[in-house]
């Protein structure tokens, strides 16, 4: 099933909700995967070359027909700094706020999309 392009306003929209979506709804890999190729704008094929896997291994995955491996989910969450962590099903987790800091006089933004306050 092919969807249309989206506008250029839906990518940006997708692209600054894909965080604190994730932590939301906390979907499984093959939606995971599938958000993150289609908040970038891209195609399946595309996504592979970006990825650096064939595009029949981005197709599976998107199906949830395939075990990824960890090199796999670090490639795919890259283009977002999305990375692999565990959380305990009990523990209420929540998007955090955006952490600004600067090094060497540069600013930079860093998101935890998932943290808790052990408080």
């Amino acid at each position: 099933m092919r969807s249309a392009k989206k506008s250029p306003e839906e990518l940006q929209t997708l692209r600054h909700t894909l965080v604190s979506r994730l932590a939301e709804e906390r979907p499984d890999i093959a939606a995971a995967a599938r958000w993150i190729r289609e908040a970038l704008g891209l195609s399946q094929t595309e996504f592979a070359i970006l990825v650096g896997l064939s595009k029949p291994q981005i197709a599976k995955l998107e199906r949830g027909e395939t075990n990824p491996t960890l090199e796999t989910l670090l490639a795919i969450g890259k283009p977002f700094g999305l990375r692999i962590g565990f959380y305990h099903s009990d523990v209420e987790y929540t998007t955090s706020p955006t952490l600004s800091a600067s090094k060497a006089g540069e600013e930079f933004v860093a998101i935890n999309p998932l943290y808790r306050d052990w408080e």
